[in-house]
Order: structure tokens, then C-alpha cells, then sequence
């Protein structure tokens, strides 16, 4: 209708500070950095694995493409902070497995760039 006509120069914005900016913020908080309990941590854990879930569900439900793609991104940047925080002493090995898992991290991004840009696509969502 007439308001969703009037919405659509704001959806890439409710996109980026929508799905994006929430992802942002679990993955933050999902760090091991934060000074929290096993409990808490383990909170976190569940909940951004959740939040992916739930993101993929509803990307094929409301055929909306950002929400997989989110996921998708989110996961890898997950896995990869998941990988930095794993404490098994400080070595050249470690350094250079963190330095190679960025490097296919970044690669698949950049190869995969339409995947990358899809998560700021408003279809469905937000338009």
C-alpha cells in the first residue's frame, strides 16, 4: 500500500540497524572476552546459535534472502572468534591457523560477495 510505498528509501537502513546491528551485538556479547559465569557464557553460546536458527527458518519461510545470508556470514564470523578465543597456548601453530581460518573467511566473502551484499537486501522484510 501508500505506507509501504513511503518506507522504501528507509529498508537497506532497518536492515543495517535491524538483523545486522542485532547479529553484531550477540556475536559481541557471545565473546569470551566479557567477564560473565559459565552460566552466562554458555547463555550466550545458546542464544546466538538460536538466533541463526531462527534467522534460516525465516529466511525460507518469507523467502527473504538477507536472513540466510546473515546467518551464513554470522556463523563464520562466530566460528572464527570461537577459534581466536581458544586457549591452547601461545604459539606460532595457533597464530597461524587464527591468520589462515580469516584468510578462507575473508576469501569466501569475497568470492561469495552477492551473499554478502544480501544481507542488506529488504525483500520481504523490511520493503
Amino acid at each position: 500500500g501508500a505506507s509501504a510505498a513511503k518506507s522504501l528509501p528507509f529498508a537497506p537502513g532497518a536492515a543495517l540497524f535491524g538483523h545486522v546491528c542485532y547479529f553484531v551485538s550477540i556475536l559481541l556479547l557471545s565473546s569470551a572476552k566479557w567477564k560473565n559465569t559459565v552460566e552466562a557464557w554458555r547463555s550466550w553460546q545458546s542464544l546466538f546459535v538460536g538466533s541463526i536458527g531462527v534467522a534460516v527458518a525465516l529466511g525460507w519461510w518469507a523467502d527473504a534472502p538477507a536472513m540466510p545470508a546473515t546467518a551464513i556470514a554470522f556463523i563464520l564470523l562466530w566460528l572464527l572468534l570461537k577459534e581466536v578465543e581458544l586457549e591452547s597456548g601461545a604459539s606460532t601453530f595457533k597464530v597461524g591457523v587464527q591468520l589462515a581460518t580469516a584468510f578462507i573467511l575473508l576469501r569466501y566473502m569475497a568470492v561469495n560477495s552477492d551473499q554478502v551484499w544480501a544481507i542488506f537486501d529488504p525483500q520481504n522484510l523490511y520493503a
